[in-house]
Parts: C-alpha cells; sequence; structure tokens
C-alpha cells in the first residue's frame, strides 16, 4: 500500500496503473478511456484488474487537496472477459466511522477549534451517531493521532524507497511529509503526548529517526560531533515550522520543505563574512 498527495491540478496525461485499488478520501480525478469518462473521489474507488493505461486529470488546490491511498493487486481481478481491459467503478459508502474521521480531518484542519458538532455535520451523521463511535474530542483526536503518524510513515516509506543515501532520504521524507501539514498540524496543539499508545508509537517513531540519522553521520550528511539527539529535534521542528508555513499560507508545500532542508543542512547563515 502507498499514499499519494498533492495540493495542485494536474492536467490531462496518459497514467500507468498496475493492479490495484485507488481509494481517494478527499480530491477526485478524472479517468478517460476510449470513448469512456469516469470520476473517482470521495464515495468512490477504482479498480484496476490488469495493468492498464488511460489518460487521466487531477483536480485538487491548496484549499481541498487530494489525498489518496493505492492497494496493490498480486493477482489480477476475476471479471468477465469483455471487462477485463477497462477500469472497473464501484460506488461505495464510507462506513460511518471512516467518514467521521475523515470529516474531522477536514474540519479540524481548517480550524482547530471546530465543535464535535461541526464535524458531525461534515460526516452527515448526528451528534448521537458520532458519539457513539467517540464518547468525546478526546477518543476522536486519539484515533486521528493514530491514523496521522500511520500516514506519515506511509509518506516516508514511498518517497524514499529508491532513495540512494540517506542524505536524499532525508530530503525526499521533507518533500512527502510537509504536504500533509493539514492533516498533521491542528494534532501538534492537542496534547496527545500524554496518552500510553500514542506516547509509545512517537518513542518508536524518534528512535527510528535517530537511527537513520546515525547511519546519515556515516554518510557525512550531518557532522560526526554534533549529537543524534540535537539533530533528530532539529527536523522535527523544522517540520513543525514548515507545517506552520503551510497552514498559514505563508509558503506552498515544496517551498516550505525546501526552506526546511536548506536550514538542516546548511544553517541560516548568508553571504557576508
Amino acid at each position: 500500500m502507498r499514499s499519494f498527495f498533492t495540493d495542485q491540478a494536474i492536467p490531462r496525461q496518459p497514467l500507468s496503473s498496475p493492479p490495484g485499488l485507488v481509494i481517494i478520501p478527499s480530491g477526485k480525478k478524472i479517468g478517460f478511456l476510449d470513448a469512456r469518462r469516469f470520476e473517482y473521489g470521495a464515495g468512490s474507488c477504482l479498480a484496476v484488474g490488469l495493468p492498464l493505461v488511460f489518460e487521466c486529470e487531477t483536480h485538487a488546490s491548496r484549499e481541498v487537496s487530494l489525498f489518496g491511498l493505492f492497494i496493490a493487486i498480486a493477482r489480477p481481478i476475476e471479471t468477465k472477459p469483455h471487462l477485463r481491459q477497462i477500469c472497473l467503478m464501484t460506488k461505495v459508502r464510507p462506513d460511518t466511522r471512516d467518514a467521521i474521521i475523515e470529516a474531522a480531518f477536514l474540519v479540524f484542519g481548517e480550524r482547530h477549534g471546530a465543535s464535535l458538532g461541526d464535524v458531525a455535520d461534515r460526516a452527515g451523521v448526528g451528534r448521537a451517531t458520532l458519539h457513539r463511535h467517540f464518547p468525546g474530542r478526546a477518543e476522536l483526536m486519539r484515533a486521528l493521532a493514530v491514523i496521522a503518524m500511520q500516514e506519515l510513515d506511509a509518506a516516508i516509506e514511498t518517497a524514499t524507497a529508491q532513495a540512494a543515501n540517506y542524505e536524499e532520504g532525508f530530503r525526499l521524507s521533507l518533500h512527502a511529509i510537509v504536504p500533509l501539514a493539514s492533516r498533521q498540524w491542528f494534532l501538534m496543539q492537542e496534547g496527545l503526548e500524554a496518552d500510553p499508545k500514542i506516547a509509545a508509537a512517537y518513542k518508536e517513531s524518534r528512535d527510528e529517526l535517530g537511527a537513520d540519522v546515525d547511519a546519515a553521520k556515516k554518510e557525512g550528511v550531518f557532522a560526526a560531533d554534533v549529537p543524534t539527539a540535537w539533530i533528530v529535534e532539529a527536523f522535527e521542528n523544522l517540520t513543525y515550522a514548515a507545517w506552520s508555513m503551510v497552514q498559514s499560507g505563508e509558503a506552498t508545500p515544496k517551498q516550505a520543505a525546501e526552506m526546511a532542508w536548506r536550514t538542516l543542512i546548511s544553517g541560516l547563515r548568508g553571504d557576508a563574512t
């Protein structure tokens, strides 16, 4: 499984897809195959039975970003012979809990102080239904935090899969995680570190980051005499700064990621001597 994200529209162009399922909770894509035109986004799932090339355009913006998941399928999808070379569109109704989760990401990403009532309205459910799944704000935020960390891990794993070295891996990681600002930034203000499950997952993430920093030191990416803990803190805080800049509209995800990388690798010193 891999995740993908963009906040920019992409014009119609050829797309080569292996067999798999494409799920897009936010934003949408429009595909074109022969005389067919099909949309897939929130509320629908695109199934590709065999390796296929078709044309596709992406609809996304800074206001409504596109986020999706691709789940590879090891064996071709069994379909009727005359359907095996085309995309299969399957309308699906999101699970109520999933609908609440996605609505919460959107609502809190737009306004951190939004109420649970705002989330229920965006999800199209009643307050009583929301509370059956999440008794209060704390339970909902805890669920969002777990998903957000999983999304970070998936984004980094996908972005760095072909990295030639640790330096490229760190740079690609920033470019992968900074665009997730709207799904991450508001959680930083919730004080969730006291939750045992969240704390354990966060510690595991920091330990992995520390190990990567140590490996990068051996490549000469970071100075050997700078403590690993200091570099880990610098990386995390530059990520938070990048998310903040994106959320405030002061930088695009690409600009913020580049500034974070420049600061991490080169510092802030100018040309003056």
